[in-house]
């Protein structure tokens, strides 16, 4: 309990109040315990990952980041206390990002159903406030505070304009989005971003967000569109060099998934030879377009010298084929912090 105390106190103010922490649980109750003066309680309920904990304490004020002023209450939405003496709470950040019609959000809608069958409890953030319908619902969704529609007709734009002003207030929505999120107490939130990758990734919104979503772990999966990237060496290196891109920008662990391989069936071989650089450098020497060639083979190598070349893991959202591979590459970096081996 003394050490409960010293870690709340790190964070506390001069003057004091009393204050509740109250984190909901996943069974839909919310522990509540109000202490006096000189005094914090502590309850803990389980959950499939573990232990929630639900403290209280007599301080003003916390991190901003982890309480709001209710009235004359803080209300601290989540507690790490990292100390031999208390379970660990975590929670792990998975961002979806790719080019436009990649396949983010049925891969988003099969991380969830995987985890979920695995006994962990993920929930899903939609980051795309244009977006008509997804394969999924949203377990907190960016629309419930950003309407396009609201957006054209007060200020007059077109839906290009809309799109990327609504991408803009996606950082204004931060504490909100992650109060929900924290209130809803995952495992895992996997995070569907903009269809259009640049309104993420090239405007300073998206790297924000990331930067400042608060969590324990966070890791970006790049998904290479399959039908695409198989198509030529050339199209792989240059959808490897926006993979590359992408990583720079935010600047967190980053996994990158070839989708579709249920329809690259036939190219399998060839793309799976694409990992040795070798053999890539080889497919590109006997493109028909020397210049495009020559051009390719120098991003090749200054992506391979900078280590911002992977191997894509090949996934199926239709037939789950590769999910295995992608959940384990997952967990090495998140659990570890390692990146995936190139």
């Amino acid at each position: 309990m003394k050490c409960l105390i010293k870690y709340l106190n790190l964070y506390a103010c001069n003057k004091i109040r009393i204050i509740t922490a109250d984190t909901e649980s996943k069974n839909g109750t919310a522990p509540t315990e109000n202490t006096s003066a000189g005094e914090t309680g502590v309850k803990v309920n389980n959950n499939k990952n573990g232990i929630r904990l639900t403290a209280t304490a007599i301080t003003l004020h916390f991190n901003p980041g982890q309480c709001k002023i209710v009235s004359s209450h803080i209300i601290i939405n989540r507690i790490n206390i990292f100390s031999s003496l208390f379970f660990k709470v975590y929670l792990e950040s998975i961002f979806v990002t790719g080019t436009a019609g990649a396949g983010k959000s049925l891969l988003t809608s099969k991380l969830i159903q995987w985890y979920k069958d695995n006994n962990f409890y993920p929930i899903s953030l939609n980051l795309d406030p244009g977006v008509l319908s997804l394969p999924y619902e949203p377990d907190v969704d960016v629309r419930n505070y950003i309407d396009i529609s609201k957006i054209m007709s007060e200020h007059d734009l077109g839906p290009n304009g809309a799109l990327i002003m609504a991408a803009d207030l996606i950082a204004t929505k931060l504490d909100e989005i992650q109060e929900e999120v924290f209130g809803l107490n995952p495992d895992f939130v996997v995070v569907d971003t903009p269809g259009q990758i640049e309104l993420f990734i090239f405007r300073a919104s998206g790297p924000y967000f990331v930067s400042n979503f608060q969590s324990d772990n966070k890791i970006n999966i790049f998904t290479f569109d399959g039908i695409l990237a198989s198509s030529s060496p050339i199209n792989f290196i240059s959808i490897a060099l926006i993979a590359a891109s992408v990583r720079l920008r935010l600047n967190i662990s980053q996994i990158d998934v070839m989708t579709k391989r249920d329809l690259v069936i036939d190219k399998l071989q060839e793309i799976v030879r694409w990992s040795s650089r070798s053999y890539l450098e080889d497919s590109l020497q006997s493109e028909k377009n020397s210049e495009y060639s020559l051009l390719s083979k120098d991003l090749l190598h200054a992506l391979s010298k900078n280590k911002l070349m992977q191997n894509p893991i090949l996934v199926s959202s239709l037939t789950m084929s590769g999910m295995v591979n992608l959940t384990a590459a997952l967990s090495r970096v998140l659990n570890l912090g390692e990146e995936k081996a190139d």
